[in-house]
């Protein structure tokens, strides 16, 4: 039987990216996003496998695709936060807004969890925020 995603798993899953008022801005905080989110797909594989389950029955069902948006907009929106407190809200990096970077986030996150899941050994568990930092460059 396939799993239902709850709208409280992707809103349990944005709690990790919850503004510290005490976190540094710029580098280290988007360093710090990689490496919350990479706890969060190494420590919850379970949900990104539901995740990508429902992924794949949005894109077939309208129904379930507006369930699924509905869902990607609240987790954006936890993204987002700490995004804009990383870059101290700034509108935009070079080229790059902010829901620019959201979106790279959200694709390596979920493309980083399944490389990780294929060959553990060819995602460091830094990869994500290194990644990330350089965007602030």
């Amino acid at each position: 039987m396939a799993q239902t995603l709850r709208p409280n798993d992707l809103r349990d899953a944005g709690r990790a990216l919850e503004a510290d008022p005490r976190a540094p801005r710029g580098e280290q905080s988007l360093h710090d996003i990689g490496r919350l989110l990479t706890v969060a797909f190494t420590e919850q594989r379970e949900w990104q496998l539901v995740f990508l389950d429902f992924w794949r029955r949005a894109v077939q069902d309208e129904a379930v695709r507006a369930q699924f948006v509905a869902h990607r907009r609240a987790l954006r929106a936890a993204i987002t936060g700490r995004v804009e407190q990383a870059l101290g809200r700034a509108p935009s990096v070079g080229d790059l807004t902010v829901d620019d970077i959201v979106t790279v986030v959200l694709a390596l996150s979920n493309g980083l969890a399944i490389e990780q899941y294929a060959d553990p050994d060819v995602v460091s568990d830094d990869l994500f925020g290194r990644v990330l930092a350089q965007l602030s460059h």
